[in-house]
């Protein structure tokens, strides 16, 4: 969806367009394309979102999200089976500067729960 899209919804739903959120959330398009959504549409870029703009903007960020893609998985490794190898490891460095804090916990829990 285009950034205007995003914002009015936000202005019909919340009163307000967050135009913010909805560049952040967005902010890899141009570097992947529709592939940008495994950066930061998903509950852990959801808590990004509220560490950065507070707590107003996690519904409006959860919104964008669903009218994306329809739901809002858990983390980045929901996604792993729609994308290529040579894409994932692309996106590694970007997962790896902006969740430092929590990549090694999320991608392990995704591997236990896998197997």
């Amino acid at each position: 969806m285009h950034r205007g899209y995003h914002e009015n919804r936000s202005i019909e739903i919340f009163g307000s367009p967050f135009t913010e959120v909805h560049i952040f959330l967005d902010q890899f398009f141009l570097k992947y394309g529709d592939y940008h959504r495994r950066i930061l549409h998903h509950s852990e870029g959801i808590e990004l979102v509220v560490k950065k703009f507070g707590e107003s903007a996690r519904k409006p960020a959860e919104q964008h999200i669903l009218d994306d893609i329809g739901c809002v998985r858990e983390s980045w490794m929901d996604y792993q089976q729609e994308l290529t190898q040579d894409l994932q490891s692309m996106q590694e460095d970007d997962l790896k500067n902006l969740y430092f804090e929590q990549y090694e916990q999320v991608r392990f829990k995704y591997f236990v729960h896998k197997f």
